[in-house]
């Protein structure tokens, strides 16, 4: 069960979240928080851990270099916890707090899994006649042998819950929160590249990174 929940974790990664459709993988941000205390001067950080709550290591090392690149591109230092935390699934605050301390980061982004669920779509079954024309093509058209029934179609596919956090490391606060909705995952490198890109999108718009400036009204 455990392994199934981190492979669950990969595919969601979750973090292109803007549309949702059936039968393809599909994103969007559902919902978010950010630190009202923080609005009127947001903090940019100088150095950010990246913490994926994964138990399997080879996925969390894929997805924390993933979105250590993603941060550093955006012109934040940042450096992946696996370096310093041997297994975030036990005792994972405690291990975050040290490692934190010790490589001088004042920023921590976590990522975990929070639900998954299982959907079901169904297209409709119909019935598809044979059309003839015969010898009254010129009236009404005829019938050969009758219907073809196509049955229903069922499509099940999971919808996975993730959430990404950013801690104020020296304060030990929220400073913005997001969950994500992820549909259908078919490539785990794609699903895991635009959950990434999107978090870090998200952290521009909030001004949380260099280089970002206040937005207009939402």
């Amino acid at each position: 069960m455990r392994e199934m929940k981190s492979h669950q974790l990969l595919m969601v990664i979750a973090a292109g979240l803007l549309v949702a459709a059936s039968g393809c993988s599909a994103k969007r941000i559902v919902s978010q928080w950010s630190n009202p205390d923080y609005a009127s001067a947001p903090p940019v950080f100088k150095k950010i851990m990246v913490v994926g709550a994964i138990e399997l290591d080879a996925i969390r090392r894929n997805f924390e270099d993933r979105f250590v690149a993603e941060l550093r591109a955006a012109g934040v230092d940042a450096l992946p916890s696996y370096r310093l935390v041997a297994d975030p699934g036990k005792d994972l605050e405690g291990s975050i707090k040290t490692a934190v301390q010790s490589a001088g980061a004042d920023g921590v982004l976590v990522t975990r899994l929070i639900r998954v669920e299982q959907r079901t779509d169904a297209s409709p079954g119909y019935y598809q006649p044979y059309f003839g024309f015969g010898y009254y093509r010129w009236y009404h058209p005829g019938w050969y042998g009758g219907d073809y029934y196509t049955a229903p179609n069922f499509y099940q596919y999971p919808v996975y819950y993730s959430e990404t956090t950013l801690f104020n490391a020296a304060k030990n606060e929220i400073v913005w929160t997001g969950t994500i909705r992820t549909i259908d995952p078919e490539n785990a490198s794609e699903a895991i590249e635009d959950y990434v890109v999107t978090i870090v999108a998200a952290l521009k718009v909030n001004q949380l990174l260099p280089g970002t400036s206040p937005q207009g009204g939402s």
